[in-house]
């Protein structure tokens, strides 16, 4: 599996807000988020590229979702 340079930034990129999310402080944890949503626009989550990250980004996201039915 051969990424792209944008592809490479973009991981490192999730990995990081990930860190963040899970290991700082409550008070980011929004603004982080919301970050992740607005990268999530710009990638093809369908890509063979993104699938490494798909499984670690919806663990942590998962966390922060609060579902009402």
């Amino acid at each position: 599996l051969l990424l792209t340079a944008d592809e490479i930034i973009i991981c490192y990129v999730y990995e990081y807000l990930c860190q963040v999310l899970e290991k700082g402080p409550t008070a980011v944890q929004l603004p982080i988020l919301s970050i992740i949503h607005c990268m999530l626009h710009y990638v093809d989550l369908a890509s063979a590229a993104a699938q490494p990250m798909n499984a670690d980004l919806l663990r942590v996201i998962a966390k922060y979702i609060e579902v009402r039915y």
